[in-house]
Order: C-alpha cells, then structure tokens, then sequence
C-alpha cells in the first residue's frame, strides 16, 4: 500500500509538473480524471494512515480504495496520451 501511494505521488506530481510546463495539454475528459485520481489518492492515503495509526482495521476500504486509484491512474495516463504537444 504505502509503495502504491508514493508511486501515485509522484505520478501525479509528474503530471501536474508537465501540465505547468506546457509539456502536457489535457483534454477536458483528462482533466476531470486527474482530478479524480487526487480525490482517489486522498482517500487512500486518509485510509492508509488510519490503518496504521490503529484508528480503523478496515483491510477491505483500504484495498479499495488502492484498487480504484491504480485503475484511475491507468485511465488519467490513456486520456494525457492524445494530448502530449
């Protein structure tokens, strides 16, 4: 879990670092993604630290969660795909 969320750090600092450079131009539909994966990885994060904190054992919210950010970074990296300059 905790590789999964660092990777999907980066990725979408990655991301937000290539939009500001103008290096990346995405679509409307990308965007909307993009943000998505952040809301995703917020949530997976909030998770991820209240499992270890001991504050909730919820295993399956948590692998959900993880679940739902990996297949929304693989759709985010389709949509920026078309939009490279």
């Amino acid at each position: 879990s905790f590789r999964v969320l660092s990777d999907a750090q980066a990725a979408i600092n990655s991301v937000k670092s290539d939009i500001a450079a103008g290096k990346v131009t995405p679509s409307d539909a990308g965007k909307k993604v993009l943000n998505q994966i952040i809301a995703d990885y917020n949530t997976a994060n909030d998770l991820y630290q209240s499992y270890h904190s001991g504050a909730t054992n919820d295993t399956t919210g948590l692998s959900q969660a993880i679940t739902q950010l990996i297949n929304d970074i693989a759709a985010v990296t389709t949509q920026l795909q078309g939009g490279k300059k």
